[in-house]
């Protein structure tokens, strides 16, 4: 027993577990490709300044969850905390938009943040999203909502529900402030201590408050919706009419606000019944005005992002991942346990050139028959490839298949190409 254990928030992804991550993570990478996405990897390490700057200063994730490294050339880093800024300096860096209309890019990876754990949510945890960048037209929030229905319906998640808002825009979005912090400060005395503090840095970020009594005066508070000007209105009739000609179900909730500062317009959240308390799956929203904020020329943008650990919570049991064809290569006695080992080599190179992807185990202490067998069972492997000294003598293996198919008797030279066809 080791004196360490893994830090609070952050487990071990074990061995028996990783099966379902790669089935998971491998329809993910399939699905997206459908819809044009091809896959991005950021650092996680970044300038403080950049989460600082796009996520908000004020907001609990920058005041309270970041992980802040000691300075490095001067600067204080950060372990990243979500994966848009990221994305966006990278996008802004290396010009990607140079030259097409609409950049549509995924992400798969570790995120961190100093919250409490609880079921679902972590301090390392893994995100996938995803950013179409370029346009802003309302269609494309159409197809980036309806691309994260359709994949939580690939993965036969439960209970869903989509809810959308528009959180408006620069212009039209400080009137509404004002507004809501008036009543907020009307009622100072019936909010938490955060939400009181939240009035004066930001407003609308009360709305993610879930203490009871902020909510039960959040019911009579003014919504942005009552506020918007003509631009956010018809950029959100023409997201739901988008919605309702794709078939796609939803309802508006003026309260969705998103806990990030550089969203504008549309914001949306996809919940499961399936979850309890924390039910939300993912999250996501248009960000036209970031890029200015990063110091690159007005770049419109929009995108979601989705907690895997999440996603397994409410699959349950229900993915189950294709399970890898196994062989299991064991020497008789000493004389045949250089032979085996030099075979089972030679059949891993001969699935690799065949792009077949079966487990090829070399056991190097010599069983006898009976017990080879039942170690090849027990690991469920499809076939036991056997060498003693009268496969020595031949030139040839057995090869006693556990699924029904006959013994073979196989030369050395064609026993590599024998098995990669045999499990192809």
């Amino acid at each position: 027993m080791s004196k360490y254990k893994s830090l609070k928030g952050m487990p071990d992804i074990l061995p028996a577990d990783i099966p379902r991550w790669h089935e998971m993570e491998k329809r993910i990478r399939r699905f997206l490709s459908i819809y044009g996405y091809t896959e991005i990897r950021t650092p996680i390490l970044e300038e403080t300044e950049l989460f600082a700057r796009s996520i908000g200063s004020s907001t609990d994730i920058v005041e309270k969850e970041m992980f802040t490294l000691p300075e490095v050339s001067g600067k204080p880093v950060s372990l990243r905390p979500e994966g848009t800024a990221s994305v966006l300096r990278s996008y802004l860096e290396h010009h990607l938009g140079h030259g097409q209309d609409l950049l549509k890019v995924y992400y798969l990876g570790p995120m961190f943040r100093h919250e409490r754990p609880q079921k679902g949510r972590l301090r390392q945890f893994h995100q996938m999203g995803i950013e179409a960048i370029g346009s802003d037209h309302p269609f494309v929030d159409v197809e980036v909502m309806v691309l994260l229905m359709n994949l939580l319906e690939f993965f036969q998640t439960p209970d869903l529900h989509l809810e959308i808002n528009s959180v408006g825009d620069e212009e039209c979005r400080p009137a509404y402030r004002k507004i809501l912090k008036d009543f907020l400060k009307a009622h100072a005395q019936e909010l938490c201590e955060n939400c009181q503090r939240r009035t004066d840095s930001n407003p609308m970020r009360v709305f993610d408050c879930k203490v009871p009594s902020c909510q039960s005066v959040l019911e009579q508070a003014p919504i942005i919706l009552d506020h918007l000007n003509a631009r956010c209105a018809d950029h959100l009739a023409s997201v739901e009419e988008g919605l309702r000609t794709a078939g796609v179900s939803f309802t508006k909730n003026p309260r969705i606000v998103r806990g990030l500062d550089y969203y504008e317009r549309t914001a949306f959240e996809v919940t499961s019944g399936n979850l309890g308390a924390q039910n939300a799956v993912a999250a996501g929203g248009r960000y036209d005005g970031l890029a200015e904020v990063m110091g690159g020329s007005h770049t419109p943008a929009i995108g979601f992002a989705m907690g895997l650990e999440r996603l397994l919570l409410t699959l349950g049991d229900s993915l189950i991942p294709s399970l890898q064809k196994r062989v299991e290569f064991v020497p008789l006695d000493d004389k045949a346990q250089i032979q085996t080992m030099a075979l089972s080599m030679q059949t891993r190179q001969a699935c690799v050139r065949s792009d077949t992807s079966p487990t090829i185990e070399f056991l190097p202490e010599p069983k006898s028959i009976k017990a080879a067998l039942r170690r090849a069972n027990r690991n469920q492997a499809v076939a036991a490839i056997l060498l003693g000294s009268e496969e020595m003598k031949k030139n040839t293996a057995t090869v006693k298949w556990l699924n029904g198919k006959d013994q073979k008797e196989i030369r050395f030279e064609d026993l590599p190409s024998y098995l990669s066809k045999e499990l192809a």
